[in-house]
């Protein structure tokens, strides 16, 4: 079989989407089809292949691809959301979404199935009563996690968009937070990868400025590049409001890092090597900031009897 996929932001190695369609491709060249992967922005309408994937929602890209696909006779439209029908991703800009949502529900009416990822977004595809197919995919799979040898906790990394949805700006405000407190652990530093969204990057360099905060900005990184920093860091933090998987913590796992997440990140609940933090999407920003930094300074830290004392071993 002939596949095609078309996806937005495809060189970003810390684009989700980008990650999981890559993961497909391979997954599916393996089992034997000719399968080709495409940035939405070089892709031109082909006849020649049986199924075309259109990876994401809500983008005037992405629908326009569909829109290409539809007007051919031959392939078949496969669309897969990536969680952009969660609740939490539908209410930011909805305003902006909502003169798409006949149109998306056309498109997936249209569509030959949908893809998802977890049971919430079934729930959510289900909802939208398009009478279309609903896959499963069973590509991500469980992580057997173990940490690495020499693994300490002062190195904190994050990976993802710089997006409110991704909550980057809850851990700078929780760092400074704790720096003012001087609860603020010895030797803490946060590295921050990922693509600027609208300029974020710049609002939060500046207040890491004149707080004088111990974190770094590498911006949009080579895969070689974001690997080596995930290998190298003692824990990976993602203070989300919506995943519709988190392929991020599942990379990190899978290097013997453990990971700081939320319940917007739901698959993450109970699995190995996650601190999950539950009611994080519900609460305001202020308790979001707690909770966050509780984790960065250590609450959970072990106790130690030394010298007939407890000391919290950090």
């Amino acid at each position: 079989m002939k596949i095609l996929h078309v996806v937005p932001g495809l060189e970003d190695p810390t684009n989700g989407i980008a990650v999981a369609a890559k993961l497909i491709a391979a997954n599916q060249t393996k089992s034997g089809n000719d399968v080709e992967v495409v940035d939405t922005s070089s892709f031109s309408s082909s006849s020649s292949f049986d199924e075309i994937w259109v990876h994401s929602m809500w983008l005037p890209m992405t629908l326009r691809a569909c829109w290409k696909v539809l007007r051919l006779s031959g392939p078949r439209l496969v669309r897969m959301p990536h969680g952009c029908m969660d609740p939490v991703k539908v209410r930011y800009h909805f305003y902006k979404k909502l003169p798409l949502l006949p149109i998306e529900w056309w498109l997936f009416r249209k569509s030959s199935r949908i893809v998802s990822t977890e049971d919430d977004e079934d729930r959510w595809i289900a909802g939208w009563d398009t009478g279309t197919e609903i896959e499963r995919t069973d590509l991500f799979g469980n992580v057997e996690f173990r940490p690495r040898p020499g693994l300490g906790d002062r190195k904190f990394l994050f990976v993802g968009r710089l997006h409110p949805l991704k909550g980057v700006d809850v851990l700078i405000a929780a760092i400074r937070s704790l720096k003012e407190s001087g609860e603020l652990p010895e030797g803490f530093q946060l590295t921050v990868i990922g693509k600027d969204e609208k300029g974020m990057r710049t609002a939060l360099e500046s207040e890491v400025a004149r707080n004088g905060l111990p974190v770094r900005f590498l911006g949009e990184v080579e895969e070689s590049v974001k690997r080596r920093e995930m290998a190298a860091a003692d824990r990976l933090i993602l203070p989300t409001l919506s995943e519709n998987f988190g392929l991020v913590v599942k990379e990190s796992l899978e290097l013997g890092v453990p990971v700081i997440t939320t319940d917007g990140a739901k698959y993450w609940e109970g699995k190995s090597g996650v601190t999950y933090l539950k009611g994080y999407v519900a609460a305001s920003f202020d308790e979001r900031v707690r909770m966050v930094g509780e984790k960065v300074k250590g609450r959970e830290k072990r106790e130690e009897k030394v010298g007939g004392e407890k000391r919290v071993k950090r």
